[in-house]
């Protein structure tokens, strides 16, 4: 039972990385299912990007670029539902402080077991990479949180994910 809650996890984690509209078109190419979720995301944030490119870096262009990627993604979230079932009653986006892009995942039903956030970190680094990178490429100081919940709202994990966290699985790897 924990193995399938894991792999469901894991499953919309990367589902839900690959709706933020990461502008990587390498990343959205490695399933059909993933890249029709994000593609619409992707030629937002692309045409956004090219034309904040274009204009002078400002807090509130990479302001106004977030906003829009935030926007982006949550307007993938009926689709994402829809992939993943019944598992989750409610998946939140959310714009958090400092560049933070927060999904908020909650169960359907109560949850009767404990997620090992520590243990599950560097997989979930690891499967978020890809998306990170490039979203990096355009928000340089972006974080990633991501929280479990029951429908009580009680938190059973919390995910934060920074670009110290991808350097250190590309320095991992490279050992």
């Amino acid at each position: 039972m924990k193995k399938k809650i894991i792999g469901v996890l894991f499953g919309a984690l990367v589902l839900t990385g690959l709706s933020a509209c990461s502008g990587n078109p390498s990343t959205q190419a490695s399933s059909n299912n993933e890249s029709s979720v994000s593609s619409e995301s992707t030629e937002q944030l692309a045409e956004s990007s090219s034309s904040s490119s274009s204009s002078s870096e400002s807090k509130t262009s990479d302001y106004d670029l977030f906003s829009l990627m935030i926007e982006s993604a949550q307007s993938q979230i009926p689709s994402l539902k829809e992939q993943l079932g019944e598992q989750f009653g409610e998946i939140t986006i959310e714009e958090g402080a400092d560049h933070t892009v927060i999904y908020n995942y909650t169960f359907a039903q109560e949850q009767p077991f404990e997620i090992d956030a520590e243990a599950m970190k560097p997989t979930l680094v690891k499967a978020l990479k890809p998306v990170f990178d490039g979203i990096v490429a355009v928000i340089p100081d972006v974080q990633i949180e991501i929280n479990y919940m029951n429908p009580d709202d009680s938190v059973l994990a919390t995910f934060n994910i920074t670009q110290e966290d991808i350097d250190q699985l590309e320095d991992s790897s490279q050992e």
